[in-house]
């Protein structure tokens, strides 16, 4: 049955094409290349994943859909290979993160950017007064967070959209470095230093990302973008959304929350323990919603039926949006496999979908993979935690 869903793709080879998929699933290597390093966002894929998946079962100026967008990655993907991918997710730091790697830059906005980070970088040595921040904002060094006061009210100031998306997506990164390396004291001036070389850098991957899509898009004959949504794709207005597509989608490809795990999606983690809602202070969103949110449920029995029926709900709306020989891919995890693993699929039928197996030869002739990297609290945890990828064929 696969087989007959690789005639969709690009690549003739389809022996060859399954070869690649399995070996792209199980690819471990550093989140790098074009913009895909701007942020490091919890439980991403690498970007060869999607790309493969990408390549196999669609062509350029096909139509692509990730209804749990995180950092971007199919995004990112999609428009380098031609394609243009609708990207949903109701994390207001994936969408600002995901937008932030797929800016279109002009000279004009990067005249503008180089005058920011020259005008702070002649600012490095001032004294600053006291910022008021709100009480949520904890756990984070105060000399630090004045300071992210202090240039979120710069960043305010600047007139352009763009500009000011970029400059703050550069101090988001740099802010998140910092509270990612509890041995790292903050020190203004080398803040600043690190600020400008960040700028820098992604200028130049913006650049390099932008014009690779647009030589793509010129050699295929195609219009490729990005189009980033922070809505669920199956609330009202993210169906309005879908609905004004000129056609349906031959594939969608994404990972959803994993049913019952511990991942912070909307807060970080400073010394490795400690949470703070910092980020989406950073960027200017009013959510300052619970873990449990972004997670679709708790880890509580409640919160996993709640899980549950958000799969089969989400899915089922997405159902009349997928061509009937496209292709739903998604990478998931179970920490409980014997028991969440035939729910998940059970919402997925509801959902208007049939598992197509047979890809790999594993015992149950699924792909599963080690969770790369994992965090302290899911090593320590008595059970441990594998993805699968699971592919799905409208019924």
């Amino acid at each position: 049955m696969i087989r007959e869903v690789l005639k969709n793709g690009e690549i003739t080879d389809h022996r060859l094409a399954l070869k690649l998929i399995k070996e792209s699933a199980h690819h471990q290597g550093m989140i790098s290349g074009y913009t895909h390093n701007f942020y490091k966002y919890p439980a991403c894929y690498s970007p060869i994943f999607p790309r493969t998946i990408i390549q196999a079962f669609t062509k350029p100026g096909d139509l692509i859909l990730d209804p749990f967008l995180g950092g971007g990655t199919t995004a990112i993907e999609s428009s380098l290979l031609g394609r243009t991918c609708y990207g949903f997710d109701i994390n207001p730091i994936a969408t600002f993160v995901a937008k932030f790697k797929t800016l279109k830059l002009t000279d004009n906005h990067i005249t503008q950017i180089d005058q920011f980070f020259y005008s702070l970088n002649l600012s490095k040595r001032i004294s600053l007064p006291i910022f008021d921040v709100p009480e949520k904002i904890k756990n984070v060094d105060p000399e630090l967070v004045n300071f992210l006061a202090f240039l979120k009210a710069s960043v305010k100031k600047l007139n352009d959209e763009t500009v000011r998306h970029f400059v703050m997506g550069v101090i988001l990164r740099e802010a998140k470095y910092l509270a990612d390396n509890p041995n790292r004291e903050f020190d203004q001036e080398s803040f600043i230093q690190d600020l400008i070389s960040d700028y820098d850098e992604f200028i130049k991957a913006l650049l390099l990302y932008q014009g690779e899509v647009n030589l793509v898009g010129k050699n295929y004959q195609v219009k490729s973008k990005a189009v980033i949504n922070n809505v669920s794709s199956s609330s009202k207005k993210g169906l309005q959304l879908l609905a004004k597509t000129k056609d349906k989608f031959k594939l969608i490809v994404t990972s959803p929350p994993y049913p019952g795990k511990h991942i912070l999606y909307n807060k970080w983690q400073p010394d490795g323990r400690k949470e703070t809602y910092l980020p989406q202070w950073l960027i200017d969103s009013d959510t300052y919603e619970s873990e449990n949110h972004y997670l679709l449920g708790g880890r509580s029995t409640s919160g996993q039926n709640k899980y549950f029926e958000s799969i089969s709900e989400i899915y089922g709306s997405l159902r009349p949006h997928l061509y009937n020989t496209g292709l739903l891919v998604q990478m998931v995890a179970f920490s409980d496999r014997a028991e969440q693993l035939p729910r998940f699929l059970k919402s997925m039928n509801e959902a208007g979908f049939t598992e197509i197996k047979n890809i790999s030869d594993s015992f149950d002739r699924r792909i599963w993979r080690k969770v790369p990297k994992p965090k302290w609290y899911n090593r320590t945890t008595a059970r441990k935690c594998n993805e699968v990828v699971l592919f799905h064929r409208p019924k």
